[in-house]
């Protein structure tokens, strides 16, 4: 049986059978979230952004200093204006052309199915519903609970100043129901799924389909977060071009964050044949490696994983067409072969380096399931042309080392925003807008 963690603002710990009792309230909430105004709701996330860095306690949650970046208020402003055309079209209705007006209208109750690899998601997944206005059920996990818990708790005690009004992080607060329940549980899955107004899923592929599989009602819709893998790619004119080692040390640090488990983790480079070689440029990269704070070097992967690098080093080790560079620990690997396509992934700090006599030969090896490359070709031309091709082949996002796992939007080649509201026009006489 399902349990719920959060209700009404307020921490619980409660078994629940029935969420028609939770989603008439989260209904009634959602109205209060959405009569405050788009400035007012990103005023008060910045605020939350500003307290994250600030607290003691909240600055020791994984992802932290990136959340309270990715809370600010010209960055929100940014995002809805991308997905909304004008953010304040969330709030009433805009002139579009003569004779129509157009606004957004949240579709009600968003239930996220939430990720378990990168907590730091989690945030970011509920920050899409509350910008769209929704209420939200999030199926959170012992992982991602605690990061939730703790930065909505400091939310609902906020209150500030706008124009004269008390605007308070409560509303948002009481607009968020939590639960948790066994994932092969059919009941709790198919309960959650026919609560959903739109339905939002990050996970393996077997756990998406398995969502998007689920009866649900006629004006659902699902935005889907699947698998996905990312790469970067570097011609000779960008490995022989000055500020080569800062791009490396970012490479790096875009290979150690989440020990490569998100889908914008690196993990191939391919390389154009060239002066600088695979094997001169793994050095290179090792340094990068080498140069990142202590912090950021030292892991502790789980003994599966552990076992996972072992066997891929020992593997380059023995093979004769192969090399390998690494240090002692298991702090970063770096596989290098001859082999063609794409690797399957190993994780845990493990990537391959290849090259190609050219880099549009890689096309032939790219799906959709290519989310993010690291795109270091020197001559823009050159690179924009890649990137035409490449994004023909499946590929959403075209990045420079250190930028990997910035949630911008569009994410997989979503506009997650636009998705979570429905479009209402008017339209009248063209003559009546004189």
């Amino acid at each position: 049986m399902a349990r719920c963690f959060l209700l009404d603002g307020d921490v619980v710990d409660q078994e629940i059978s029935d969420l028609g009792p939770v989603v008439a309230l989260l209904e009634r909430r959602r109205e209060e979230l959405r009569d405050l105004p788009m400035d007012d709701i990103i005023a008060l996330l910045a605020h939350l952004g500003k307290q994250l860095i600030k607290d003691p306690e909240l600055s020791r949650v994984d992802g932290a200093t990136y959340i309270s970046l990715w809370l600010r208020a010209d960055n929100l402003e940014r995002l809805c204006d991308l997905n909304y055309g004008d953010l304040h079209r969330a709030d009433q209705f805009l002139r579009v052309w003569p004779g129509t007006e157009m606004r957004c209208q949240p579709r009600g109750t968003s239930c996220h199915w939430l990720p378990n690899n990168v907590p730091v998601m989690s945030i970011f997944s509920l920050m899409l519903a509350v910008l769209s206005k929704n209420a939200s059920i999030l199926k959170v996990s012992d992982i991602n609970r605690p990061v939730l818990t703790a930065v909505l708790e400091r939310l609902k005690g906020m209150v500030i100043e706008r124009q004269g009004r008390r605007v308070e992080g409560a509303t948002i607060v009481r607009s968020v129901c939590m639960i948790s329940f066994d994932s092969s549980s059919a009941a709790d899955n198919t309960m959650l799924s026919l609560a959903a107004d739109v339905k939002i899923a990050w996970g393996s592929g077997e756990a998406v389909r398995a969502v998007a599989a689920l009866p649900q009602k006629e004006t659902c819709d699902t935005i889907i977060f699947g698998p996905k893998y990312s790469m970067a790619v570097f011609d000779q004119a960008f490995l022989s071009g000055e500020g080569l080692e800062d791009v490396l040390r970012k490479l790096a640090q875009d290979v150690v964050l989440f020990d490569q488990t998100a889908c914008s983790s690196p993990q191939v480079v391919v390389l154009e044949k060239g002066a600088v070689s695979a094997r001169r440029f793994a050095e290179a990269l090792s340094r990068g490696f080498e140069a990142l704070p202590t912090k950021l070097r030292r892991t502790q992967m789980p003994e599966r994983q552990c076992l996972e690098v072992i066997s891929a080093r020992g593997t380059y080790l023995l093979s004769e067409d192969r090399d390998i560079v690494m240090p002692q620990d298991l702090g970063w690997t770096i596989l290098i072969d001859r082999e063609e396509g794409l690797p399957e992934p190993v994780q845990g700090r493990c990537v391959f380096v290849r090259e190609v006599n050219d880099l549009n030969d890689v096309m032939a090896h790219i799906t959709r399931k290519v989310q993010t490359i690291a795109l270091c070709i020197r001559d823009r031309e050159k690179a924009r042309a890649f990137a035409d091709g490449a994004s023909a082949a499946g590929v959403d996002r075209f990045v420079m080392p250190g930028e990997m796992h910035d949630f911008t939007l569009p994410w997989d080649g979503i506009m997650p925003l636009n998705r979570m509201v429905r479009w209402v026009t008017i339209r009248r006489r063209s003559e009546d807008d004189e």
